[in-house]
């Protein structure tokens, strides 16, 4: 089936999104609880689940650390354990381990 319109991406990975409302820019990437209805947000704490839309817009914090906070200081990325290691760090939902060659 052929769609009419050219549509954008609305909220990437957001199970909410509705391809009736108007187009939007993605809002709080990889966050279930961004809402399309709001007006067009940049990207807020990337992958962290515990962002909201309706606070203040935040700088990337914690990239993939499930234990960041948005009200805490930015941190940098961890490094990444070994291979079998379940405390390796979560990066956009895969487990990322270390492989030394």
């Amino acid at each position: 089936m052929r769609m009419r319109g050219n549509w954008r991406v609305v909220n990437f990975g957001d199970s909410y999104s509705s391809s009736g409302d108007a187009p939007q820019r993605i809002v709080n990437f990889g966050d279930s609880s961004s809402s399309s209805g709001g007006a067009p947000q940049p990207i807020v704490n990337f992958g962290d689940s515990s962002s909201s839309s309706s606070g203040p817009l935040q700088r990337i914090l914690n990239l993939g650390d499930s234990s960041s906070s948005s009200s805490g200081p930015p941190q940098r990325i961890v490094k990444v354990q070994r291979i079998g290691d379940s405390n390796s760090m979560d990066l956009w939902g895969f487990q990322i381990p270390w492989i030394s060659l």
